[in-house]
């Protein structure tokens, strides 16, 4: 039996239309592995579910639905990484992170996502590529426990 590649890569990409978030949560089902504890898969789920909505809702708000959202997944035996990758106009996270209200309102219809994102993530970052998109970067770092 050939061994498991030590890093898995995935990727994907959709239009921008909120009805395409079903598509990348069993997207990303597809690419659950036995790397990562079960415990976290769900945690990064959400933190992927909330990026791509974001992209849809806030970077992509005022270009047509046909622009892509790139999507780049890569597990490895200790860590998860996500990207995910948009075309509109760039913004500061760690300025917006920043201005959020310490304790969030529960009933608040909107603007929790970053922060939800910021408490799963070991890493959060929001840069601008050579290309000029820009690439919310989440990383997840935990122990591998099956050999």
């Amino acid at each position: 039996m050939p061994d498991k590649p030590k890093t898995l890569q995935y990727s994907i990409s959709v239009s921008s239309k909120l009805t395409n978030l079903v598509s990348v949560l069993e997207w990303f089902e597809t690419c659950q592995s036995d790397y990562m504890p079960n415990s976290l898969w769900l945690p990064s789920k959400i933190a992927l579910a909330e990026a791509f909505t974001n992209a849809v809702r806030h970077a992509h708000r005022r270009l047509p639905e046909s622009t892509p959202i790139e999507i780049d997944l890569r597990i490895s035996k200790t860590e998860l990484e996500l990207k995910v990758i948009d075309y509109g106009e760039p913004f500061n996270l760690l300025a917006h992170l920043a201005k959020q209200p310490k304790v969030s309102d529960l009933y608040a219809t909107h603007g929790r996502g970053l922060k939800l994102l910021q408490s799963i993530a070991d890493r959060l970052e929001y840069r601008r590529l050579h290309d000029n998109r820009n690439c919310l970067y989440f990383q997840k770092h935990y122990k591998h426990t099956i050999s």
